[in-house]
């Protein structure tokens, strides 16, 4: 890069900066840099593409590593989580409410409803990201074909040579898949992955082993040791399903209905008020009809 003399201005030089300080990962948004030089975004997208341009780095490989959909749907379904949690112990705190002095019980409801107003607030924030995300992952994909295809043809005319652009065409195609599956990812923030509904099938499935083997047993059919050694087994099984349910488990559409239910019978017992029930189901619903949120 030396030979060229290029020249760099103070914010790409601000920017290399802030690029050679290493993170654990090793991994740049542009929103890291952004809060790092202190630009906003759209200033380091323009000076990025400038240090692209003078030969400096590659920005499709920066873009990659910030997108906005794994992030966001993170977030989105945190909400629904920390959503459901408030629900969950307003539900609980009512049914307790004559076995506590009333101070206390208005106290703690209080503190519950603010924890849902803001989730809702989030969520809110959090479904306009959504509906932005699409738009842009796009502009990203259409960017790379871009690059690719303008490789190709500096190639043609011998500018690179075809080695290194096979190199450059292979990275961005790799950058390319990323992006794609990040944009899908965002297409189905509420769908259950299907290995996951396998696992609730066969959970279900060896309840019912469990009690067919004990009726087997009952009446005669197994013996004692062979029920006990088969029971466990069964119940091993069942266990470790439970763990990995637990582990890959994401708010599907059935869990949020569940929610508006739920809210709508702490409405009518009167511990959410109308206008925290009513911004509640708002945002659920537009959750569930999100263009965004459903393949």
């Amino acid at each position: 890069m030396a030979d060229r003399m290029v020249v760099l201005n103070e914010d790409e030089r601000k920017l290399l900066v802030a690029l050679g300080k290493k993170k654990e990962d090793n991994v740049y948004s542009v929103e890291d840099l952004a809060h790092e030089t202190g630009y906003s975004v759209e200033e380091v997208e323009k000076t990025l593409s400038s240090l692209e341009q003078k030969g400096y780095l590659r920005v499709a490989k920066l873009l990659e590593t910030s997108p906005l959909s794994g992030s966001t749907n993170e977030r989105v379904v945190q909400a629904i989580r920390d959503a459901l949690d408030c629900s969950n112990k307003l539900e609980r705190i009512s049914v307790k409410r004559i076995q506590i002095k009333e101070r206390t019980y208005e106290k703690i409801r209080n503190e519950l409803i603010q924890k849902l107003e803001a989730v809702g607030r989030n969520i809110e924030t959090m479904l306009d990201d959504l509906q932005k995300e699409r738009p842009e992952l796009d502009r990203r994909i259409e960017e790379i074909n871009g690059k690719i295809e303008e490789t190709r043809i500096r190639a043609d005319i011998s500018e690179i040579g075809p080695e290194e652009a096979d190199k450059l065409i292979k990275s961005y195609e790799a950058d390319l898949e990323t992006i794609k599956s990040k944009r899908e990812s965002a297409l189905t923030i509420l769908k259950e992955p299907r290995n996951t509904l396998e696992k609730r099938k066969r959970h279900g499935e060896i309840s019912v082993q469990i009690e067919e083997l004990q009726a087997r047993h009952i009446v005669g059919e197994v013996t004692r040791e062979e029920y006990k050694r088969r029971k466990s087994e069964l119940e091993a099984e069942q266990s470790k399903l439970e763990k990995e349910i637990e582990a890959s488990e994401v708010v599907t559409e059935n869990r949020v209905t569940e929610m508006l239910l739920k809210l709508a019978k702490l409405r009518d017992d009167a511990v959410v008020s109308q206008e925290t029930y009513a911004r509640m189901v708002t945002l659920l619903e537009k959750l569930i009809k999100s263009k965004v949120a459903k393949s």
